[in-house]
């Protein structure tokens, strides 16, 4: 891969190494905008941590729905802040009528993505800081975040957290380290689609940071199939990757890729118990298979995407009027726009076979690895088999606005054939 001199290769430093800005080899500045604290003991270091954001005694909203974690949490710094518990809401709307007391001057998000992208929402309103205390998430750190409005994934542009925090001692059960397993292997898919959005649509790109994202999955796949599951470092070793990865995310623009889009499609389709960590590896996997065939086997016509069909079916599923759906159907391509995609993708096709067929192999070994995380091994995911994988997959770069390989399959209308 490509390294950055002044960057000296991320894939080899500390998340604590990961701060301050840097000039690139791409010819722009990078920055790390949130301050980072993963060790054990963490938590009993909260106060101090949350002292750098605002001062003790001040009014802090905590947004949670991990209520273990948030009591965990809570003790922590009920004698040094006065804390609000807010139990997280999804709905926009719900959030925006949300009241907050006039002297909160921080909001603290507890649990899963979902308290973080209400926490991130809602502290925007009333222009606070935001700190995270939950596994990472590699959207987390980015300037956006999803909410549902009447029904359906919204992203709004918010600010990046000032602050995360997590400590080593907190139990993870077999999910929680799939989650995180997820998280990170998922970004072979990330670091790939950045790649080929910026082949086929152009746009700013760091090859540096894209490579970095695709060096740590990969070198954490295959350090955590070597050491095996029963190694005494193995939550270290996903938290560490896992943060590192949130860290860059947050510098860049990587944090719409398919896989998000995907699983955050599914989650408010289906009454889904499986995390976004858990949804973007599985689809991750499954987009790698769905991005060769679609890469090799190009037909000389395909017919633009039918956005009516579109329309009907995410008004149906999301049981909003169509009138409400037409703000997430995309427009449709001019015949010019739409041919230059398609020369793209096959004058690029033998740089991004060989990119999919590397993470095709790499999937293949992380599935393994993922499966055998659950207490079960992995038997739970028969669940799935019922659910529509492929709907979502057609109806995401719709639903959930992002970039790279998936939406410009959409765009040229290759996706049509998976809605039913």
């Amino acid at each position: 891969m490509l390294y950055n001199s002044a960057m000296i290769s991320l894939c080899r430093k500390r998340y604590s190494e990961l701060r301050g800005s840097y000039e690139c080899d791409c010819g722009r500045t990078h920055k790390f905008h949130t301050a980072a604290l993963l060790e054990h003991g963490a938590f009993k270091r909260l106060a101090a941590f949350l002292s750098d954001f605002t001062p003790p005694l001040s009014r802090i909203v905590l947004f949670y729905d991990d209520e273990s974690l948030m009591n965990t949490v809570f003790n922590y710094i009920k004698k040094d802040f006065r804390v609000m518990c807010v139990r997280t809401e999804t709905d926009k709307k719900k959030l925006e009528l949300t009241a907050l007391p006039e002297d909160a001057k921080l909001v603290l998000a507890v649990g899963s993505a979902d308290a973080v992208n209400a926490a991130k929402y809602r502290a925007c309103i009333d222009d606070l800081p935001v700190v995270i205390a939950a596994l990472p998430d590699f959207s987390a750190f980015g300037p956006r975040c999803l909410v549902r409005e009447n029904g359906l994934p919204s992203t709004y542009v918010v600010n990046r957290p000032v602050g995360y925090i997590f400590d080593l001692d907190v139990e993870l059960s077999g999910n929680d380290k799939a989650a995180v397993f997820g998280t990170v292997a998922a970004r072979l898919n990330t670091s790939l689609d950045y790649y080929a959005a910026a082949l086929l649509e152009g746009g700013e790109f760091c090859p540096y940071l894209c490579g970095e994202i695709g060096d740590i999955a990969a070198k954490t796949v295959f350090e955590v199939e070597k050491d095996g599951l029963s190694s005494v470092a193995l939550k270290e070793i996903l938290l560490e990757a896992a943060l590192k990865l949130s860290l860059i995310a947050g510098m860049g623009d990587f944090d719409r890729g398919s896989e998000v889009q995907c699983a955050f499609t599914f989650a408010a389709l289906e009454d889904c118990k499986y995390s976004q960590g858990e949804l973007q590896f599985l689809f991750s996997s499954l987009l790698a298979r769905l991005f060769r065939a679609h890469t090799v086997r190009r037909k000389s016509f395909v017919a633009p995407p039918d956005n009516n069909l579109r329309l009907t079916q995410i008004a149906k599923l999301f049981g909003v009027t169509e009138m409400q759906a037409l703000r997430s159907v995309r427009r449709q391509l001019s015949g010019k726009e739409a041919a230059l995609i398609e020369y793209r993708l096959k004058e690029y096709s033998t740089e991004l076979l060989e990119k999919i067929n590397k993470n095709i192999n790499l999937f293949r070994i992380a599935f393994r690895t993922f499966k055998r995380m659950y207490d079960d091994d992995g038997y739970s995911l028969y669940d799935l088999a019922g659910a529509d994988l492929s709907l979502s997959i057609a109806l995401a770069p719709d639903v959930v606005r992002g970039r790279g390989l998936l939406t410009a399959l959409k765009r040229l209308g290759d996706l049509d054939k998976y809605i039913i």
